[in-house]
């Protein structure tokens, strides 16, 4: 297709979103549901011949891989579809921009950023490689910062079916940057190939340093992490944090964290090690856990615990406890019912807290600050202003903390400034 089509499939075809070496997206319309929609294609180019087959085998695959690890930090797969000789992904549509795109304009990530972004990371890939499928290439351009505050893996153009017992050889895929030594050298690859890509994604966010080509062939990664962690910035790295970066990307596969979940884990651990949990007696927490295993089932207790951890106020518990459900209506209800629960103990928590006000941000009100923030901090505005809501104590606290993120003065005032007028 040289020229936009009208349609694709029963898809309207509205506008392009993005064009890169492989294949086009366009932004569609679901005309039975009236939903946007993502649709990407391969360049007819590169469909021609044998080669040619080959990619519209792997595009065929980033579908059946994507399809098969659904999970709420991870880009929906609705349909693979074919319109005369084009092969098609029709996809979520996810508005937001790449985490690329918060590092090309210099973005400095706090320690909890980078682990509330990596930690989403490794949710998205523990599902994948629950159902045995390897992504292989894991960079900031395939993670999404979406609009309203999650994180989404996306692309599993390059991903292998197979399951752990298996390995794959012979051929080196991925982006260099980010590629595990072993994929570098075309050797067995395997899930722990995903963990050294977290890991480097993790150090960049940290330090601002990615792996250069020059180091790569032959690899000197020992000396580039020796180099990454002793700067200016890497060496204000907390030590656990440090370590753990160190590990995922060990050149030896078998010492990095043994899976994705366990790599998770332990950053929640360091978020949750210096928290002071927040009050609630026993009876309140069963009844808090009854009403969210009727969302979330049997890991409601666990995702309790967290979320008593994390809390400042009793509208932050009910805000965490909230987004455990991805569904927008059910997360309302859901929000509703913890409210009420924890009325009772909005005192005892909430005084302690200096009497501050209980955090109070309608959605509309969010839309506009997000307006107001985005031109100091381009794409990762709505995940701060997510964590925002979660920890801060009131509306000037959330200003403060967002204005802290806006490194010039100067800006800095002039968004406090804008920013205070959507609260008076």
């Amino acid at each position: 297709m040289t020229s936009q089509p009208d349609m694709l499939g029963k898809y309207h075809i509205q506008t392009v979103l993005g064009k890169g070496a492989m294949g086009i997206v366009y932004l569609g319309l679901d005309p039975d549901i009236d939903r946007k929609v993502a649709i990407k294609v391969l360049h007819p180019h590169l469909c021609e011949g044998e080669a040619g087959q080959d990619f519209v085998r792997r595009f065929r695959r980033e579908a059946q891989a994507a399809a098969r690890s659904f999970h709420s930090n991870i880009v929906t797969v609705f349909e693979l579809g074919k319109h005369g000789n084009t092969d098609f992904i029709v996809m979520e549509y996810v508005e937001g921009e790449e985490l690329q795109d918060a590092i090309n304009c210099n973005y400095r990530f706090s320690e909890d950023e980078v682990i509330f972004i990596v930690s989403s990371i490794l949710k998205a890939l523990a599902a994948a490689h629950a159902q045995g499928i390897i992504h292989r290439d894991i960079k900031p351009a395939n993670i999404l910062l979406t609009d309203d505050g999650n994180v989404k893996v996306a692309d599993f153009g390059v991903a292998k079916l197979n399951s752990f017992d298996q390995t794959m050889q012979g051929s080196a895929v991925g982006t260099p940057s980010y590629m595990s030594p072993e994929s570098l050298k075309g050797q067995a690859v395997t899930h722990l190939t995903d963990i050294y890509s977290v890991g480097a994604i993790m150090l960049q966010l940290l330090t601002g340093e990615r792996i250069k080509a020059d180091k790569l062939y032959p690899l000197k990664l020992a000396e580039f992490m020796t180099e990454s962690l002793n700067g200016d910035r890497g060496l204000k790295i907390s030590p656990k944090l440090r370590a753990l970066v160190s590990q995922a990307m060990s050149e030896d596969a078998n010492s990095r964290p043994e899976t994705a979940l366990s790599f998770y884990q332990q950053l929640e651990k360091l978020s949750t090690d210096n928290a002071v949990s927040f009050q609630c007696d026993d009876e309140t927490q069963q009844k808090l856990v009854s009403v969210l295993a009727a969302y979330v089932g049997p890991i409601a207790p666990m995702l309790l615990k967290n979320a008593l951890l994390k809390a400042k106020t009793t509208e932050a518990l009910a805000n965490i406890l909230s987004q455990s459900v991805d569904d927008s209506e059910e997360s309302e209800e859901l929000l509703e019912q913890v409210q009420k629960i924890v009325k009772k103990i909005s005192f005892s928590n909430d005084h302690s807290m200096n009497n501050s006000q209980l955090l109070i941000c309608d959605a509309a009100t969010q839309e506009k600050l997000l307006a107001v923030l985005r031109p100091f901090l381009g794409p990762i505005s709505p995940v701060l202003i997510k964590k925002g809501l979660l920890h801060a104590r009131d509306h000037q606290s959330l200003l403060a903390t967002l204005a802290s993120a806006i490194n010039d003065d100067k800006e800095s005032q002039e968004f406090l400034l804008e920013a205070r007028q959507l609260f008076c």
